[in-house]
């Protein structure tokens, strides 16, 4: 008796035991398709902002480009500048270049002139005009004056005729080694106490150009 009332209890379980089955099994299938909804949305998510990650990181780098560009610019301009207002000079292979160039020592002195409180001027002037004394040239004290402008950095002007061909010798090797130096005619007024027996080189303003 008591082994029929176990199978009849166990009987009535089953029923029980298979609707907890399906309801396990339905929950187990829905919590599969909700994680992979949840998957799917944190794929998509992520995803995102993988993407905008992406773009914030190509506009930081064309920024990066554009203001290397810019500082490349500046840097330029910078050194433009520089070169455009930095007092002139004679380097030592110019100056050595020059000493080989320029003609001997002759018999009339050799002076500078530059303009009136035109320190960059004098100093140029000064550096130029030591070449010729350390080839033993007759050197005059540099005439400061009120200049007219002239187109180039030097004028060799000369005080005779007879000058000229060594004028002409000394404005070819200042060209060779790159001072710019123009035939212009000067007003003698414009030099004050014209020496003669002398050529004058001289030395115009700074150009901002140059």
């Amino acid at each position: 008796m008591a082994w029929f009332n176990s199978i009849e209890t166990l009987s009535k379980l089953i029923p029980i035991a298979q609707i907890l089955i399906v309801i396990l099994t339905i929950f187990t299938i829905w919590a599969s398709v909700h994680r992979g909804n949840l998957e799917k949305q944190e794929k998509a998510k992520l995803a995102q902002e993988i993407s905008q990650t992406k773009s914030i990181t190509e506009d930081l780098t064309q920024k990066n480009i554009d203001l290397d560009a810019e500082l490349k610019e500046s840097k330029t301009k910078l050194s433009d500048l520089k070169k455009k207002t930095e007092p002139r000079s004679v380097l030592p292979e110019q100056k050595a270049k020059l000493a080989q160039l320029l003609p001997p020592s002759t018999t009339f002195q050799i002076v500078a002139a530059c303009r009136l409180m035109d320190t960059e001027s004098y100093n140029y002037a000064e550096e130029l005009i030591g070449v010729f004394k350390d080839l033993k040239w007759q050197i005059g004290k540099t005439n400061q004056t009120f200049l007219d402008d002239i187109q180039g950095d030097v004028v060799v002007a000369i005080t005779e005729d007879g000058q000229r061909p060594v004028a002409d010798r000394i404005s070819k090797a200042l060209n060779e080694i790159g001072i710019k130096t123009s035939y212009e005619t000067i007003r003698k007024e414009s030099i004050s106490g014209i020496q003669a027996n002398t050529v004058y080189l001289i030395v115009g303003a700074r150009k901002l150009s140059h």
